[in-house]
């Protein structure tokens, strides 16, 4: 445990469960990294909930447990953030093709432009009715037009085919770069995990060295 974790307190002082989540994320540096949220769940599996009292010794005794549970949940993010990144490369493979048909459905003239109140009419109507389809608002939609767009009443193919391109990259890269941080965060804990294990190795050795040494009195009778 950190010395600035258990700064200023005694075994006995205790503590609701959320500040420390607070010190875990402040003080813990192998969760360095891992969105607050997950170190919180962590917390509040192990320790109970955010309103529960514990004193520092019992959080001494499940400090390395709540370490562990950061672990659990950062393999199934992991692994969640590798299938949602897999799935966005395949498409990656497949963009042209699904711009080209986007725009075709939204370039009802045929001229090679969109207009801001088709691609909102579009966009808005895309999936209605259907409960997986994320709803969006005209308003949020008529300024992601003019950002595309940049300010003008049209958009052509081609721009409109450059500025999916940057935001597709921008999100492959928005999550390899969280792929990379939560990966060096599990590496972290798993460390520590690998330390634990030597120091209670090594204990358990001193002890059975102690326990296989003569005792003063048994070294006298013999």
């Amino acid at each position: 445990m950190p010395k600035d974790f258990q700064a200023d307190l005694e075994d006995a002082d205790s503590r609701a469960v959320t500040e420390w989540v607070r010190r875990f994320i402040e003080h813990e540096e192998s969760v360095k990294g891992v969105p607050p949220r997950m170190v919180s769940e962590a917390c509040k599996t192990i320790m109970g909930d955010g309103n529960k009292v514990l004193d520092l010794q019992e959080v001494k005794g499940c400090y390395f447990g709540v370490l562990q549970e950061v672990r659990r949940l950062l393999d199934e993010r992991i692994c969640t953030v590798q299938d949602d990144l897999a799935r966005l490369e395949q498409e990656l493979l497949m963009l042209d093709e699904i711009i080209a048909i986007c725009f075709e459905k939204m370039d009802v003239a045929g001229d090679g432009e969109v207009t801001s109140e088709r691609f909102v009419a579009c966009v808005c109507g895309e999936g209605e009715g259907d409960p997986s389809v994320i709803a969006v608002s005209p308003e949020d939609v008529e300024v992601l037009f003019k950002q595309m767009s940049k300010g003008k009443q049209v958009i052509t193919q081609e721009k409109f085919k450059e500025e999916v391109r940057k935001a597709a990259r921008d999100i492959q890269r928005c999550y390899r770069g969280m792929l990379g941080r939560e990966d060096a965060a599990w590496h972290r804990l798993q460390r520590k995990k690998k330390l634990k294990a030597q120091q209670a190795a090594k204990a358990a050795m001193q002890q059975t060295t102690l326990a296989s040494v003569p005792s003063s009195s048994q070294a006298q009778d013999s």
